[in-house]
């Protein structure tokens, strides 16, 4: 296999005049989450004015709460509906095949269902680790006991982190598959990913630390240097998963 020195370099070549798709399919999906939050001001506006007339501050508050609920779902589907459509664009970059941004809406053609229903379990695992946290800092409320939940806090968080680390290392690979391969079942690419990743993790990890200058000069650029690092980011990402489906084709060999 390839350094990372040489998957960065792979990729700005295969981004080399094709930063304009990849930059306009990051446009699209800002589009489409901006439609969406002007959507729900234009709910929350329309039933503030007609809530206005009626005296219960109770049904006011039920409003805005289901409203802000459905907002939150709505949004969180659609980045887990557009995520796999970026990838799609990407990988046609990576691979120097031709792409269109408009192929940001691919999973909306593909089998959406079992997208939407990714980003449903994503958000109920977040929810469930984050279950111990948040009813921790209510017992604390309530009883006073700080500083035994900040300790039990900090240690939770830590293990938290090495744990999802450690996750995030293993499956890495698992979007990519699923965008490769539609047809792929969930659990194979859990699985494949896994296999992909066995003795690469450190790899890929030192891939992703290197980013964290640049990270840092998007970030001092107000984000709007992230619409060029994302991309090569993604691009870098992806040449280590075609390098290593490479090298394993060979070793098969």
């Amino acid at each position: 296999m390839r350094d990372r020195v040489k998957w960065k370099a792979a990729a700005r070549i295969a981004l080399n005049g094709k930063y304009g798709t990849a930059i306009g399919a990051l446009f699209l999906i800002m589009a489409v989450q901006w439609a969406a939050g002007l959507a729900v001001e234009v709910l929350v506006l329309g039933g503030t004015f007609a809530l206005a007339f009626q005296d219960s501050s109770a049904l006011y508050l039920g409003y805005m709460a289901a409203v802000m609920a459905v907002s939150y779902l709505v949004q969180f589907g659609l980045v887990y509906l557009m995520l796999p459509g970026y990838l799609r664009v990407m990988l046609q970059i990576a691979r120097r095949e031709p792409a269109k941004a408009s192929d940001v809406f691919w999973a909306f053609r593909n089998r959406p269902a079992r997208f939407a229903g990714i980003g449903i379990a994503i958000l109920f695992l977040m929810a469930v680790l984050a279950a111990p946290a948040v009813l921790l800092l209510l017992g604390a409320a309530a009883s006073g006991q700080f500083l035994f939940a900040s300790l039990y806090l900090l240690c939770y968080s830590l293990l938290l982190t090495v744990l999802l680390l450690y996750v995030q290392l293993t499956f890495a690979m698992f979007y990519f598959l699923l965008v490769q391969n539609p047809d792929m079942g969930i659990w194979q690419a859990l699985m494949e990913s896994r296999r992909m990743m066995r003795g690469r993790r450190g790899r890929f990890f030192v891939l992703t630390l290197s980013f964290l200058g640049w990270t840092l000069v998007g970030a001092a650029t107000f984000g709007i240097g992230f619409l060029w690092l994302g991309p090569y980011m993604t691009c870098t990402m992806l040449q280590f998963f075609l390098d290593v489906q490479e090298a394993d084709a060979k070793t098969a060999e």
